[in-house]
């Protein structure tokens, strides 16, 4: 283990609205909410860069799960769609 100290990692609403292209007051409000993680010294508040990356990772999952468990049994949404004749008089020169 290394003996030295943690490293603050804290950054101010504004870092955070530049970071995920969002605006700051919608970082305000994530943040009085409590959706999310943060502190507040006073009127100022400071994120975690490491929380904030914990936190999206986390939230990321959540939504890819609930995505997938929505569409489960249905085609993949990457699979290729089938070719559909747009003129069904003219036949499709790829096939």
């Amino acid at each position: 283990m290394s003996n030295e100290p943690p490293k603050l990692d804290y950054r101010d609403p504004e870092w955070v609205a530049d970071q995920l292209g969002i605006d700051k007051n919608t970082v305000y409000k994530y943040l009085q909410d409590g959706s999310l993680p943060g502190l507040q010294l006073g009127r100022k508040w400071l994120i975690s860069e490491r929380r904030l990356a914990d936190f999206l990772e986390r939230v990321e999952r959540q939504q890819t799960d609930r995505r997938r468990q929505q569409t489960s049994g249905s085609q993949r949404p990457f699979a290729l769609p089938q070719r559909i004749a747009l003129n069904p008089d003219k036949p499709d020169p790829a096939e």
